[in-house]
């Protein structure tokens, strides 16, 4: 389907994505950057994209309302992203959230303002019960402040994230609603350029170009090609023939 040949390519750019986070996670494990739980992310990282993909490839999202799952996806690698950053050193911990505007530049193309909302209002629920949970198992623990200012720097950048993806998803519906009534006015042109007014039928330059594609048709294939032309115009208007009183009194005698 040419509707979903974009949301393929993008889902499989996103699995190159996961792949990547997947070898960069299991490089810093060995580093010893993040705690071993952190494993169990990993069969996450390259399982949950192959089985979006799966859907979408096979149709069985075409039932949805969103046949891309953007927004199942979004929320999939919010989460992923807050349990691979819920078990990780704070020395990364910057590093690992910066996936999350990312994210959102993938749904531009599709959610809109209130999707944004829940989509941001729910990664900021689970990044603060991850540090929450989290903060017990610290090496280095760090004051309650700390923990909240990063928070808010979080809610900062994800907010200026959706204000300029809810721009561009705006300046993109403006574009395919002026794409759609310049369509409208060239269909509008073409009909006016192709029919008869009165008629509502093919006018004299139409029918030209139809039968020229007919003869091109006939050279190529051999067919045989048989065509008439009938002109209909309007009668002749019926004319009074005036004699003289002299010459009608001759003509009745004779």
């Amino acid at each position: 389907d040419v509707a979903m040949r974009r949301p393929l390519a993008l889902m499989l750019m996103a699995q190159l994505i996961y792949l990547s986070n997947a070898v960069l996670l299991q490089w810093g494990v060995s580093l010893e950057l993040f705690r071993p739980g952190v494993v169990w992310v990993t069969p996450l990282l390259v399982a949950g994209p192959g089985l979006f993909y799966a859907l979408a490839r096979s149709g069985w999202s075409a039932r949805l309302r969103d046949p891309s799952m953007v927004m199942a996806q979004g929320l999939y690698c919010a989460l992923l992203t807050v349990l691979v950053y819920a078990f990780s050193h704070h020395d990364v911990r910057g590093f690992i959230l910066c996936i999350l505007p990312l994210i959102i530049m993938f749904g531009q193309f599709t959610l809109n303002g209130r999707q944004f909302a829940v989509f941001t209002g729910c990664t900021m629920a689970a990044l603060t019960v991850a540090v929450l949970l989290m903060r017990r198992f610290d090496e280095v623990p760090r004051g309650l402040s700390a923990d909240l200012l990063e928070l808010v720097y979080v809610a900062l950048i994800l907010g200026t994230s959706t204000s300029i993806a809810l721009i561009g998803a705006n300046i993109r519906q403006k574009l395919m609603a002026s794409r759609v009534k310049l369509a409208e006015a060239l269909s509008r042109v073409h009909a006016l350029a192709t029919t008869d007014a009165l008629t509502g039928l093919a006018n004299r330059r139409h029918m030209q170009d139809l039968l020229a594609e007919e003869v091109k048709r006939h050279r190529r294939l051999g067919h045989p090609l048989c065509w008439s032309l009938i002109t209909i115009s309007d009668p002749p208007r019926l004319r009074r023939t005036r004699y003289p009183v002299s010459g009608l009194k001759k003509k009745l005698h004779t």
